[in-house]
Parts: C-alpha cells; structure tokens; sequence
C-alpha cells in the first residue's frame, strides 16, 4: 500500500511539472505565431493548451482508479471517448493551417545568433524614421487588408528586416505584430461600417483582411464594446438624430 502512494505522489508531481513545460511551450508557439503572422493563426493551436490540461486530469483520474474496484474500470473506457474525439476533432483543425505553424516554429523558436546583434540594436533607433515613412505609405495604401501576409513579407515591402521592423512595432505601439494589423483591420472595418449600409457585416470583415468572421466579431466587440451591427446602427441613428449624412 506504500509503494502504491509513493508511485501515486510520484505520478502527479511528475504529471504537473510535465504539464507546465508543455503550457510554458505552448505559450511561447503563441507569442512567436503573433508576432510572424497577420492573421489570428494562433488559434489553431489553441488545442494544445486545453488538451494539455484535459490529459493531465484525465491521466490523474486513470491514477486514481487503480484504487478503485476492478467493476468500476469502466468508468475508464467511458470517460476516454469524449478524450479522443476533442483530440480528433482539434487536430483536424489545426492542419488546416499546418504549413503556416510548422514553417514559424521551426524558424522563430530556433533562431540563428547574429554575430553583429549587439551592433544592429544599437543601430536600430536610426532607422525608425524610414520605417515609419514607408509604413504610413503602406497603410495608406490599405495593405494590411490582404490576408495571410507575414511581417517578413512586411519588411521587405518597406524595407528593412524582420528584427528592425519587429522592434519598431514592438517599441512604438506595444503590442505584437499580429494584433497592430488586427488594429488597423478594425478601424478600417469602422470606415467601411460608416460609408457603406449596403454592405454585410460579413462582407466587411472579408474587405478588411480577417480570415474569420468570428474572430473579426470578437475583437470588435473587445474594442467597442459592442457588436459591428450594433455599432454601425448606433452610428446612423446618431447621423439620423443630427440630421447627419453618413455617406
């Protein structure tokens, strides 16, 4: 009976501690797809962090049934069903966007020192003026509305490298590079919102450059305080009360 409470004690440590190097992990994938990415891909990894967590309860309560009854071991192959098919469900979902993930982690969470890091930090302030020249063309252009761009593909079109541009939308608007498009996204949605009744909401969030419309609803809600539809209606009947044309 000892030796089973020690193995038991033994497994949760060793269950908990296993669980918070994958969460920590799983985190970090977050930070690194956010900060490649446009688009909201670290979504589709999402999985991983509530399957962590469900594997570790599940693994815990298979522990404990050991001291139960041999008649209750069916409690096992039921609790095991709705376990396997979140898994399945969840891994289908993420390789939709297999690719995308597979190619950021393998370059972002392993990169290549710069033997000359040190130098191009101290250099990197100098060229915040042309970064923001070039971005502010970018942005008057409405290109952050075609999806699926990475900040690779930004620096090249603005000139500069990923590390400079990175540390610009790092410094300058203290968010991740996935959420300032996501921001620029929103207030574009807002104009069209305004200027065009006709349109759908759901034809907005595609115009603006979100691959979900969900997502698109989500964060507008996040910043508004209030659904699209809602917010485009309070507009007009603000116009309306004004004797206002909104377009």
């Amino acid at each position: 009976m000892i030796g089973l409470l020690a193995m038991a004690f033994w497994f949760f440590i060793y269950s908990f501690r296993l669980a918070y190097r994958l969460i920590r992990t799983y985190r970090q994938a977050v930070r690194v797809v956010d900060n490649f990415y446009s688009d909201h891909i670290a979504a589709y990894i999402r999985w991983l962090s509530i399957f962590t967590y469900w594997a570790v309860i599940y693994g815990v309560g298979c522990g404990l049934l050991t001291f139960l009854p041999e008649r209750y071991i069916f409690l096992w192959t039921l609790s095991s069903i709705p376990f396997y098919i979140y898994l399945f469900c969840s891994y289908m979902n993420y390789l939709l966007f297999y690719e995308q993930i597979e190619r950021i982690l393998e370059t972002e969470m392993n990169p290549t020192p710069s033997p000359n890091k040190t130098t191009e930090e101290a250099t990197l302030p100098l060229c915040y003026v042309t970064i923001a020249k070039n971005l502010t063309g970018w942005i008057g252009s409405n290109g952050f509305t075609r999806p699926g761009f990475t900040i690779e593909e930004l620096s090249e079109i603005v000139g500069t490298n990923r590390t400079y541009l990175a540390n610009y939308i790092k410094t300058t608007y203290h968010v991740s590079f996935q959420e300032w498009v996501a921001g620029l996204r929103i207030e574009y949605a807002k104009q069209l919102l305004t200027e065009h009744p006709e349109k759908t909401v759901a034809e907005i969030s595609e115009t603006s450059g979100f691959l979900s419309l969900s997502y698109f609803t989500k964060i507008f809600t996040e910043k508004e305080n209030c659904s699209p539809a809602r917010w485009r209606k309070q507009k007009h009947e603000i116009a309306d009360w004004k004797g206002e044309k909104l377009v």
